[in-house]
């Protein structure tokens, strides 16, 4: 895993590599929570739409566009290149949200429409199933590393005593971690479920 887990170890260097170990699904889960569509408008809506590029290879819409906020409701885009004008009306249109591009011919204005009671129920249902991919990732994260701190236990790098101080701290910090993301979580289906 890249720690040396053995009697030396500090709490806070342990408590850091714990921290840092499920930061990266945390910040996974930070972007997807972007991807969900709230009553204003916000580039990482559609930043990461495919589109197709030459044929048959994509990239992701913000690597080839400028997208930005007009107002609460409208966002713009602005390909680096022209010739890309119809492919992201196109990956616009078959995107999942329910998009409808207008093309002036050098931008795309996307107008986002009100959410429906039933579409708002979807993306907390889709929220939902989010939460719970972070939570299973982070599960996997924490007992990878309590499989480090119980073979280095096995091994005799560590004592038993000290092997449970590491694996209570690592409880710890799972637990604020994954309060964290419950509050995160809170905070995206409240400002879904608002007129």
């Amino acid at each position: 895993m890249g720690l040396l887990f053995n009697e030396n170890l500090s709490s806070k260097v342990f408590e850091k590599y714990v921290v840092d170990s499920m930061k990266v699904t945390i910040e996974f889960f930070e972007k997807e929570l972007g991807k969900l569509r709230t009553s204003k408008a916000n580039p990482s809506l559609i930043e990461d739409t495919r589109v197709i590029i030459d044929g048959k290879n994509t990239a992701p819409l913000k690597n080839i566009a400028l997208i930005t906020v007009v107002d609460t409701t409208v966002l713009l885009i602005k390909p680096f290149d022209l010739g890309m004008l119809i492919n992201i009306e196109r990956a616009m249109t078959q995107s999942d949200l329910n998009l409808s591009p207008k093309n002036d011919g050098s931008t795309i204005k996307i107008t986002l429409p009100p959410m429906s009671k039933e579409r708002r129920l979807e993306f907390v249902k889709l929220l939902s199933k989010k939460n719970e991919e972070a939570f299973v990732q982070l599960r996997k994260t924490r007992q990878d590393i309590l499989n480090e701190i119980k073979k280095s236990e096995k091994s005799k790098d560590l004592s038993q005593d000290f092997s449970q101080r590491l694996q209570k701290a690592l409880q710890v910090q799972f637990d604020l971690v994954t309060s964290s993301v419950e509050q995160l979580t809170k905070k995206k289906e409240i400002s879904l479920l608002q007129d």
